[in-house]
């Protein structure tokens, strides 16, 4: 994202890194959609990047203006 000097702050909260009221773990499955014949286009990293890179565009646009 072209941050310079960032500190990354962890604080454990009650049992491990997080908010009060944060979901610590979750599990998600596509296994359903998968069997009504869907396949996803991009694996999770690649989702996760597009998004990112999206995000990024975005707030560069919003600068500009």
């Amino acid at each position: 994202m072209g941050l310079n000097n960032v500190k990354y702050v962890y604080k454990p909260v009650l049992y491990g890194i997080g908010w009060l009221g944060d979901v610590k773990k979750i599990a998600l499955t596509i296994d359903k959609l998968k069997d009504l014949r869907w396949r996803p286009r991009m694996s999770s990293i690649q989702a996760v990047g597009e998004a990112t890179k999206s995000i990024v565009e975005e707030i560069k646009n919003q600068a500009s203006v």
